[in-house]
Protein backbone atom coordinates (compact mmCIF):
# COMPACT_ATOMS: atom_id res chain seq x y z
CA UNK A 1 0.00 0.00 0.00
CA UNK A 2 1.04 3.39 -0.72
CA UNK A 3 1.82 5.93 1.86
CA UNK A 4 0.49 9.47 0.92
CA UNK A 5 3.44 11.28 -0.05
CA UNK A 6 3.71 8.21 -2.98
CA UNK A 7 -0.11 8.73 -3.56
CA UNK A 8 0.42 12.72 -3.87
CA UNK A 9 3.99 12.12 -6.45
CA UNK A 10 1.56 9.61 -8.30
CA UNK A 11 -1.03 11.66 -8.51
CA UNK A 12 0.64 14.88 -9.25
CA UNK A 13 2.85 13.04 -12.31
CA UNK A 14 -0.34 11.34 -13.93
CA UNK A 15 -2.28 14.66 -13.37
CA UNK A 16 0.26 16.87 -14.49
CA UNK A 17 -0.30 19.19 -11.28
CA UNK A 18 1.55 20.96 -8.36
CA UNK A 19 2.68 18.90 -5.55
CA UNK A 20 0.32 21.39 -3.56
CA UNK A 21 -3.03 20.31 -5.80
CA UNK A 22 -2.20 16.63 -5.78
CA UNK A 23 -2.32 16.80 -1.98
CA UNK A 24 -5.48 18.67 -1.63
CA UNK A 25 -7.65 16.49 -3.86
CA UNK A 26 -6.06 13.18 -2.27
CA UNK A 27 -6.97 15.08 1.27
CA UNK A 28 -10.53 16.03 -0.30
CA UNK A 29 -11.12 12.75 -1.21
CA UNK A 30 -10.19 10.74 1.28
CA UNK A 31 -7.02 9.57 -0.24
CA UNK A 32 -8.53 8.08 -3.19
CA UNK A 33 -6.49 8.17 -6.39
CA UNK A 34 -9.77 7.59 -8.57
CA UNK A 35 -12.18 10.00 -6.83
CA UNK A 36 -9.34 12.50 -6.44
CA UNK A 37 -8.56 12.75 -10.38
CA UNK A 38 -12.23 12.89 -10.99
CA UNK A 39 -12.03 16.43 -8.98
CA UNK A 40 -9.13 17.86 -10.54
CA UNK A 41 -11.04 16.94 -13.96
CA UNK A 42 -13.76 18.61 -12.50
CA UNK A 43 -12.09 21.92 -11.53
CA UNK A 44 -10.54 21.93 -15.17
CA UNK A 45 -6.93 21.27 -13.85
CA UNK A 46 -6.89 17.66 -16.02
CA UNK A 47 -8.35 17.62 -19.00
CA UNK A 48 -11.00 14.72 -19.74
CA UNK A 49 -10.09 11.53 -20.97
CA UNK A 50 -9.70 11.80 -24.74
CA UNK A 51 -12.03 9.54 -27.30
CA UNK A 52 -11.41 8.18 -30.78
CA UNK A 53 -14.49 7.71 -33.22
CA UNK A 54 -14.44 4.18 -35.09
CA UNK A 55 -15.83 3.62 -38.43
CA UNK A 56 -16.70 0.29 -40.05
CA UNK A 57 -16.19 2.89 -43.88
CA UNK A 58 -13.49 2.09 -45.60
CA UNK A 59 -11.08 5.24 -44.96
CA UNK A 60 -9.88 7.11 -48.03
CA UNK A 61 -5.86 7.50 -48.67
CA UNK A 62 -6.42 11.06 -47.80
CA UNK A 63 -8.00 9.62 -44.55
CA UNK A 64 -4.83 7.59 -43.63
CA UNK A 65 -2.26 10.35 -43.66
CA UNK A 66 -4.40 12.10 -41.53
CA UNK A 67 -4.78 9.26 -39.01
CA UNK A 68 -1.42 9.08 -39.04
CA UNK A 69 0.00 11.73 -38.41
CA UNK A 70 -2.28 12.56 -35.22
CA UNK A 71 -1.71 8.62 -33.86
CA UNK A 72 2.25 10.12 -33.96
CA UNK A 73 2.92 10.64 -30.05
CA UNK A 74 3.42 13.83 -28.93
CA UNK A 75 6.51 15.05 -27.27
CA UNK A 76 6.13 18.66 -26.50
CA UNK A 77 8.26 18.74 -23.45
CA UNK A 78 10.37 21.83 -23.94
CA UNK A 79 13.19 21.98 -22.08
CA UNK A 80 11.68 24.76 -20.10
CA UNK A 81 9.01 22.39 -18.89
CA UNK A 82 11.91 19.88 -17.85
CA UNK A 83 14.05 22.55 -16.04
CA UNK A 84 10.80 23.67 -14.37
CA UNK A 85 9.98 19.92 -12.82
CA UNK A 86 13.19 19.32 -11.94
CA UNK A 87 13.32 23.02 -10.01
CA UNK A 88 9.94 21.74 -8.27
CA UNK A 89 11.19 18.44 -7.65
CA UNK A 90 14.51 19.95 -5.61
CA UNK A 91 12.20 22.69 -3.81
CA UNK A 92 9.96 19.68 -2.43
CA UNK A 93 13.67 17.72 -1.84
CA UNK A 94 14.89 21.15 0.55
CA UNK A 95 11.14 21.16 1.77
CA UNK A 96 11.12 17.77 3.24
CA UNK A 97 15.10 18.63 4.63
CA UNK A 98 13.92 21.40 6.28
CA UNK A 99 10.97 19.42 7.92
CA UNK A 100 13.11 17.04 8.81
CA UNK A 101 15.51 16.76 11.76
CA UNK A 102 18.90 14.92 12.84
CA UNK A 103 19.30 15.22 16.71
CA UNK A 104 21.62 14.59 19.09
CA UNK A 105 20.80 13.33 22.90
CA UNK A 106 23.49 12.59 25.57
CA UNK A 107 22.17 11.41 28.76
CA UNK A 108 18.45 11.78 27.73
CA UNK A 109 19.11 15.24 26.73
CA UNK A 110 18.60 17.00 23.68
CA UNK A 111 22.31 18.75 22.55
CA UNK A 112 21.55 19.50 19.20
CA UNK A 113 19.17 19.44 16.64
CA UNK A 114 19.85 20.12 12.94
CA UNK A 115 17.30 20.12 9.79
CA UNK A 116 18.52 17.68 6.95
CA UNK A 117 18.61 19.96 4.77
CA UNK A 118 22.18 21.24 6.64
CA UNK A 119 23.43 18.13 7.54
CA UNK A 120 23.55 17.17 4.04
CA UNK A 121 25.32 20.31 3.23
CA UNK A 122 27.75 19.61 5.84
CA UNK A 123 28.29 16.20 4.62
CA UNK A 124 28.79 17.54 1.19
CA UNK A 125 30.98 20.45 2.09
CA UNK A 126 32.99 17.97 4.87
CA UNK A 127 32.20 14.66 5.11
CA UNK A 128 35.83 13.88 6.86
CA UNK A 129 35.04 16.43 9.48
CA UNK A 130 31.63 15.27 10.00
CA UNK A 131 32.16 11.49 10.41
CA UNK A 132 34.81 12.03 12.80
CA UNK A 133 32.44 14.09 14.97
CA UNK A 134 29.95 11.72 14.51
CA UNK A 135 32.19 8.24 15.46
CA UNK A 136 33.51 10.91 18.12
CA UNK A 137 29.84 11.35 19.58
CA UNK A 138 28.81 8.24 19.63
CA UNK A 139 32.16 7.14 21.91
CA UNK A 140 31.29 10.06 24.16
CA UNK A 141 27.93 8.16 24.41
CA UNK A 142 25.94 10.80 22.51
CA UNK A 143 22.86 8.81 20.63
CA UNK A 144 21.40 10.06 16.86
CA UNK A 145 18.22 9.99 15.92
CA UNK A 146 16.10 11.49 13.15
CA UNK A 147 12.40 13.56 13.90
CA UNK A 148 10.11 14.66 11.43
CA UNK A 149 7.44 13.52 9.10
CA UNK A 150 9.44 11.28 6.65
CA UNK A 151 12.47 10.37 8.47
CA UNK A 152 11.24 10.38 12.23
CA UNK A 153 9.63 6.62 12.08
CA UNK A 154 10.65 4.01 14.14
CA UNK A 155 12.79 2.15 11.65
CA UNK A 156 14.62 4.53 10.83
CA UNK A 157 15.66 5.57 13.94
CA UNK A 158 15.56 1.54 15.07
CA UNK A 159 18.34 1.41 12.87
CA UNK A 160 20.60 4.98 14.43
CA UNK A 161 19.80 3.22 18.23
CA UNK A 162 21.33 -0.11 16.98
CA UNK A 163 24.27 2.11 15.73
CA UNK A 164 24.52 3.51 19.19
CA UNK A 165 24.26 0.30 20.72
CA UNK A 166 26.68 -0.89 19.21
CA UNK A 167 29.39 1.64 19.49
CA UNK A 168 28.07 1.13 23.49
CA UNK A 169 29.22 -2.57 22.86
CA UNK A 170 32.61 -2.08 21.24
CA UNK A 171 33.72 0.92 24.34
CA UNK A 172 32.78 -1.51 26.33
CA UNK A 173 35.14 -4.48 25.33
CA UNK A 174 37.75 -1.54 24.89
CA UNK A 175 37.47 -0.84 28.33
CA UNK A 176 37.59 -4.36 29.72
CA UNK A 177 40.56 -5.44 27.76
CA UNK A 178 41.96 -2.11 29.04
CA UNK A 179 41.27 -3.46 32.62
CA UNK A 180 42.06 -6.34 32.26
CA UNK A 181 45.81 -5.38 30.51
CA UNK A 182 46.16 -3.08 33.40
CA UNK A 183 45.88 -5.98 36.24
CA UNK A 184 47.84 -8.36 34.31
CA UNK A 185 50.79 -5.89 34.43
CA UNK A 186 52.95 -6.51 37.44
CA UNK A 187 53.34 -3.94 40.10
CA UNK A 188 56.66 -1.87 39.78
CA UNK A 189 57.02 0.24 43.64
CA UNK A 190 60.46 0.07 43.16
Amino acid sequence: MMDHFEQVEKLREKANVTYDEAKEALEKCHWDLLDAMVYLERQGKVKGPQTENYTTQKASSNDEANTQQTDAPKNTATFGDICNRFLRWCGQIIQKGNINFLEAHKDGRLVLSLPVTAVVLLLLLIFPVCLVLIVIGLFCGYHFSFRGPHLGRKDVNNTMEKASATVDQLKQEIQQKQEASRQNQPNDLH
